[in-house]
């Protein structure tokens, strides 16, 4: 139900991909068009880089890591 509703804020046709934080598992989506702004896909293949980071926005921890159920 919820990623649904990401999927419909984002855009049906927009690729999202979840990030999980490491320490309070907290979920974040993010659409592809931001990681390719941030330069965290790899060149060749659209996956997001390994040792991309992202801060989480609930409790600040500096990586999350990338879960692979994508929307």
């Amino acid at each position: 139900m919820i990623k649904k509703s990401w999927q419909n804020y984002f855009g049906k046709n927009e690729k999202i991909y979840v990030f999980k934080c490491t320490r309070c598992k907290y979920e974040d989506p993010v659409p592809s068009w931001l990681l390719e702004e941030c330069g965290g896909f790899t060149p060749l293949k659209k996956i997001p880089k390994k040792d991309f980071k992202m801060t989480c926005p609930r409790c600040g921890r500096d990586t999350m890591e990338y879960k692979n159920d994508n929307v």
